[in-house]
């Protein structure tokens, strides 16, 4: 229904003097698909297709909820009872929240630049996986690092993680499990979509 409306509107926009040259789109590629398909201003003047900030932040959460649910899964194959991702000291949902939260915040903090997006976006990943025997706080914000706001005020990273409750480090064997989730939702194509930084509620 939503593509068929959007080819009638598109077709005639013309005749009332419109030209709709951007979709802003929730996810769905079938109606852009559809519309540069049909093609109404020329091949000359493609559809574009920008990305609702609320809706890409979502695939952050919904994708780790699903490596968990998979890892799981395979872990009873096995006959274990233990989800190797899950649980104290690994991923959580609070986790899973916070990570979600952190990526919307990098694609709206750095929108000028895919560059910069992606490396507040790999912040998160390697600022997780991190202690301070083997620190990996390069990208990351003082606004948010408790490494880096520890070191600023000259205190042991590890007291300080402590002392303001930050959650305890992935171990790499976890942490890799998201790897692939990550360079997924770093893809420059989609990082160029939401440097608008709309959304599809106002």
């Amino acid at each position: 229904m939503e593509t068929a409306i959007a080819k009638i509107l598109w077709a005639r926009s013309e005749q009332l003097g419109f030209r709709y040259t951007t979709v802003l789109s929730d996810g769905d590629s079938k109606t852009i698909d559809a519309l540069n398909e049909l093609s109404p201003y020329g091949e000359t003047t493609p559809i574009i297709k920008e990305e609702c900030i609320n809706h890409v932040s979502k695939r952050m959460y919904k994708g780790l909820k699903l490596i968990s649910r998979n890892a799981m899964a395979a872990a009873r194959a096995e006959g274990k009872t233990r989800n190797p991702v899950s649980g104290q000291g690994k991923m959580t949902k609070a986790r899973m929240k916070s990570w979600s939260s952190y990526y919307r915040k990098a694609i709206i903090e750095n929108s000028e630049s895919v560059d910069d997006m992606k490396s507040a976006i790999w912040a998160i990943f390697f600022h997780s996986m991190s202690d301070s025997n083997n620190p990996h706080h390069d990208r990351c914000s003082v606004a948010w690092c408790f490494f880096k706001q520890a070191t600023e005020q000259g205190i042991d990273p590890e007291e300080f993680r402590a002392r303001k409750k930050h959650d305890t480090p992935l171990s790499k064997e976890v942490a890799y499990y998201f790897i692939d989730l990550f360079k997924h939702l770093t893809n420059e194509e989609l990082l160029k979509r939401c440097q608008k930084k709309t959304n599809t509620k106002r």
